[in-house]
């Protein structure tokens, strides 16, 4: 990887956020994809899948919903790599149901990811 390379930071690098990193990474970005503190163990197949591929990417848990926690998020990252130059929102949650049958906890759930 490049050190003199721009970063990016993409949240939700799972489905089309894969595809967005692998952009990125061709395109010569030091890539970062970020996943939920609790899925550690997927993103480690995850890049390691990314790796398999000839795509250098790294990954950082980080809960989007929440501020403290994005903040700590691009602390690590602009310490590990320097300035992110981009973000690409990605990260998104589903509870699938209609709007009318949601609850509020489940409505705040999805805005706080989602938004």
């Amino acid at each position: 990887m490049n050190p003199q390379a721009r970063v990016a930071l993409v949240t939700g690098g799972r489905g089309i956020g894969t595809a967005i990193c692998q952009r990125l990474a061709r395109e010569g970005y030091r890539v970062v994809a970020n996943h939920h503190p609790s899925e550690q163990v997927t993103a480690d197949a995850w890049r390691r899948a990314r790796s398999d591929e000839g795509s250098e990417i790294d990954t950082v848990a980080g809960d989007v919903s929440s501020f403290e926690d994005s903040a700590r998020m691009v602390g690590e990252i602009t310490r590990r790599y320097g300035a992110i130059d981009v973000v690409v929102n990605c990260a998104g949650i589903t509870r699938d149901k209609t709007f009318k049958r949601m609850g509020r906890e489940q409505w705040e759930a999805v805005t706080s990811v989602n938004l």
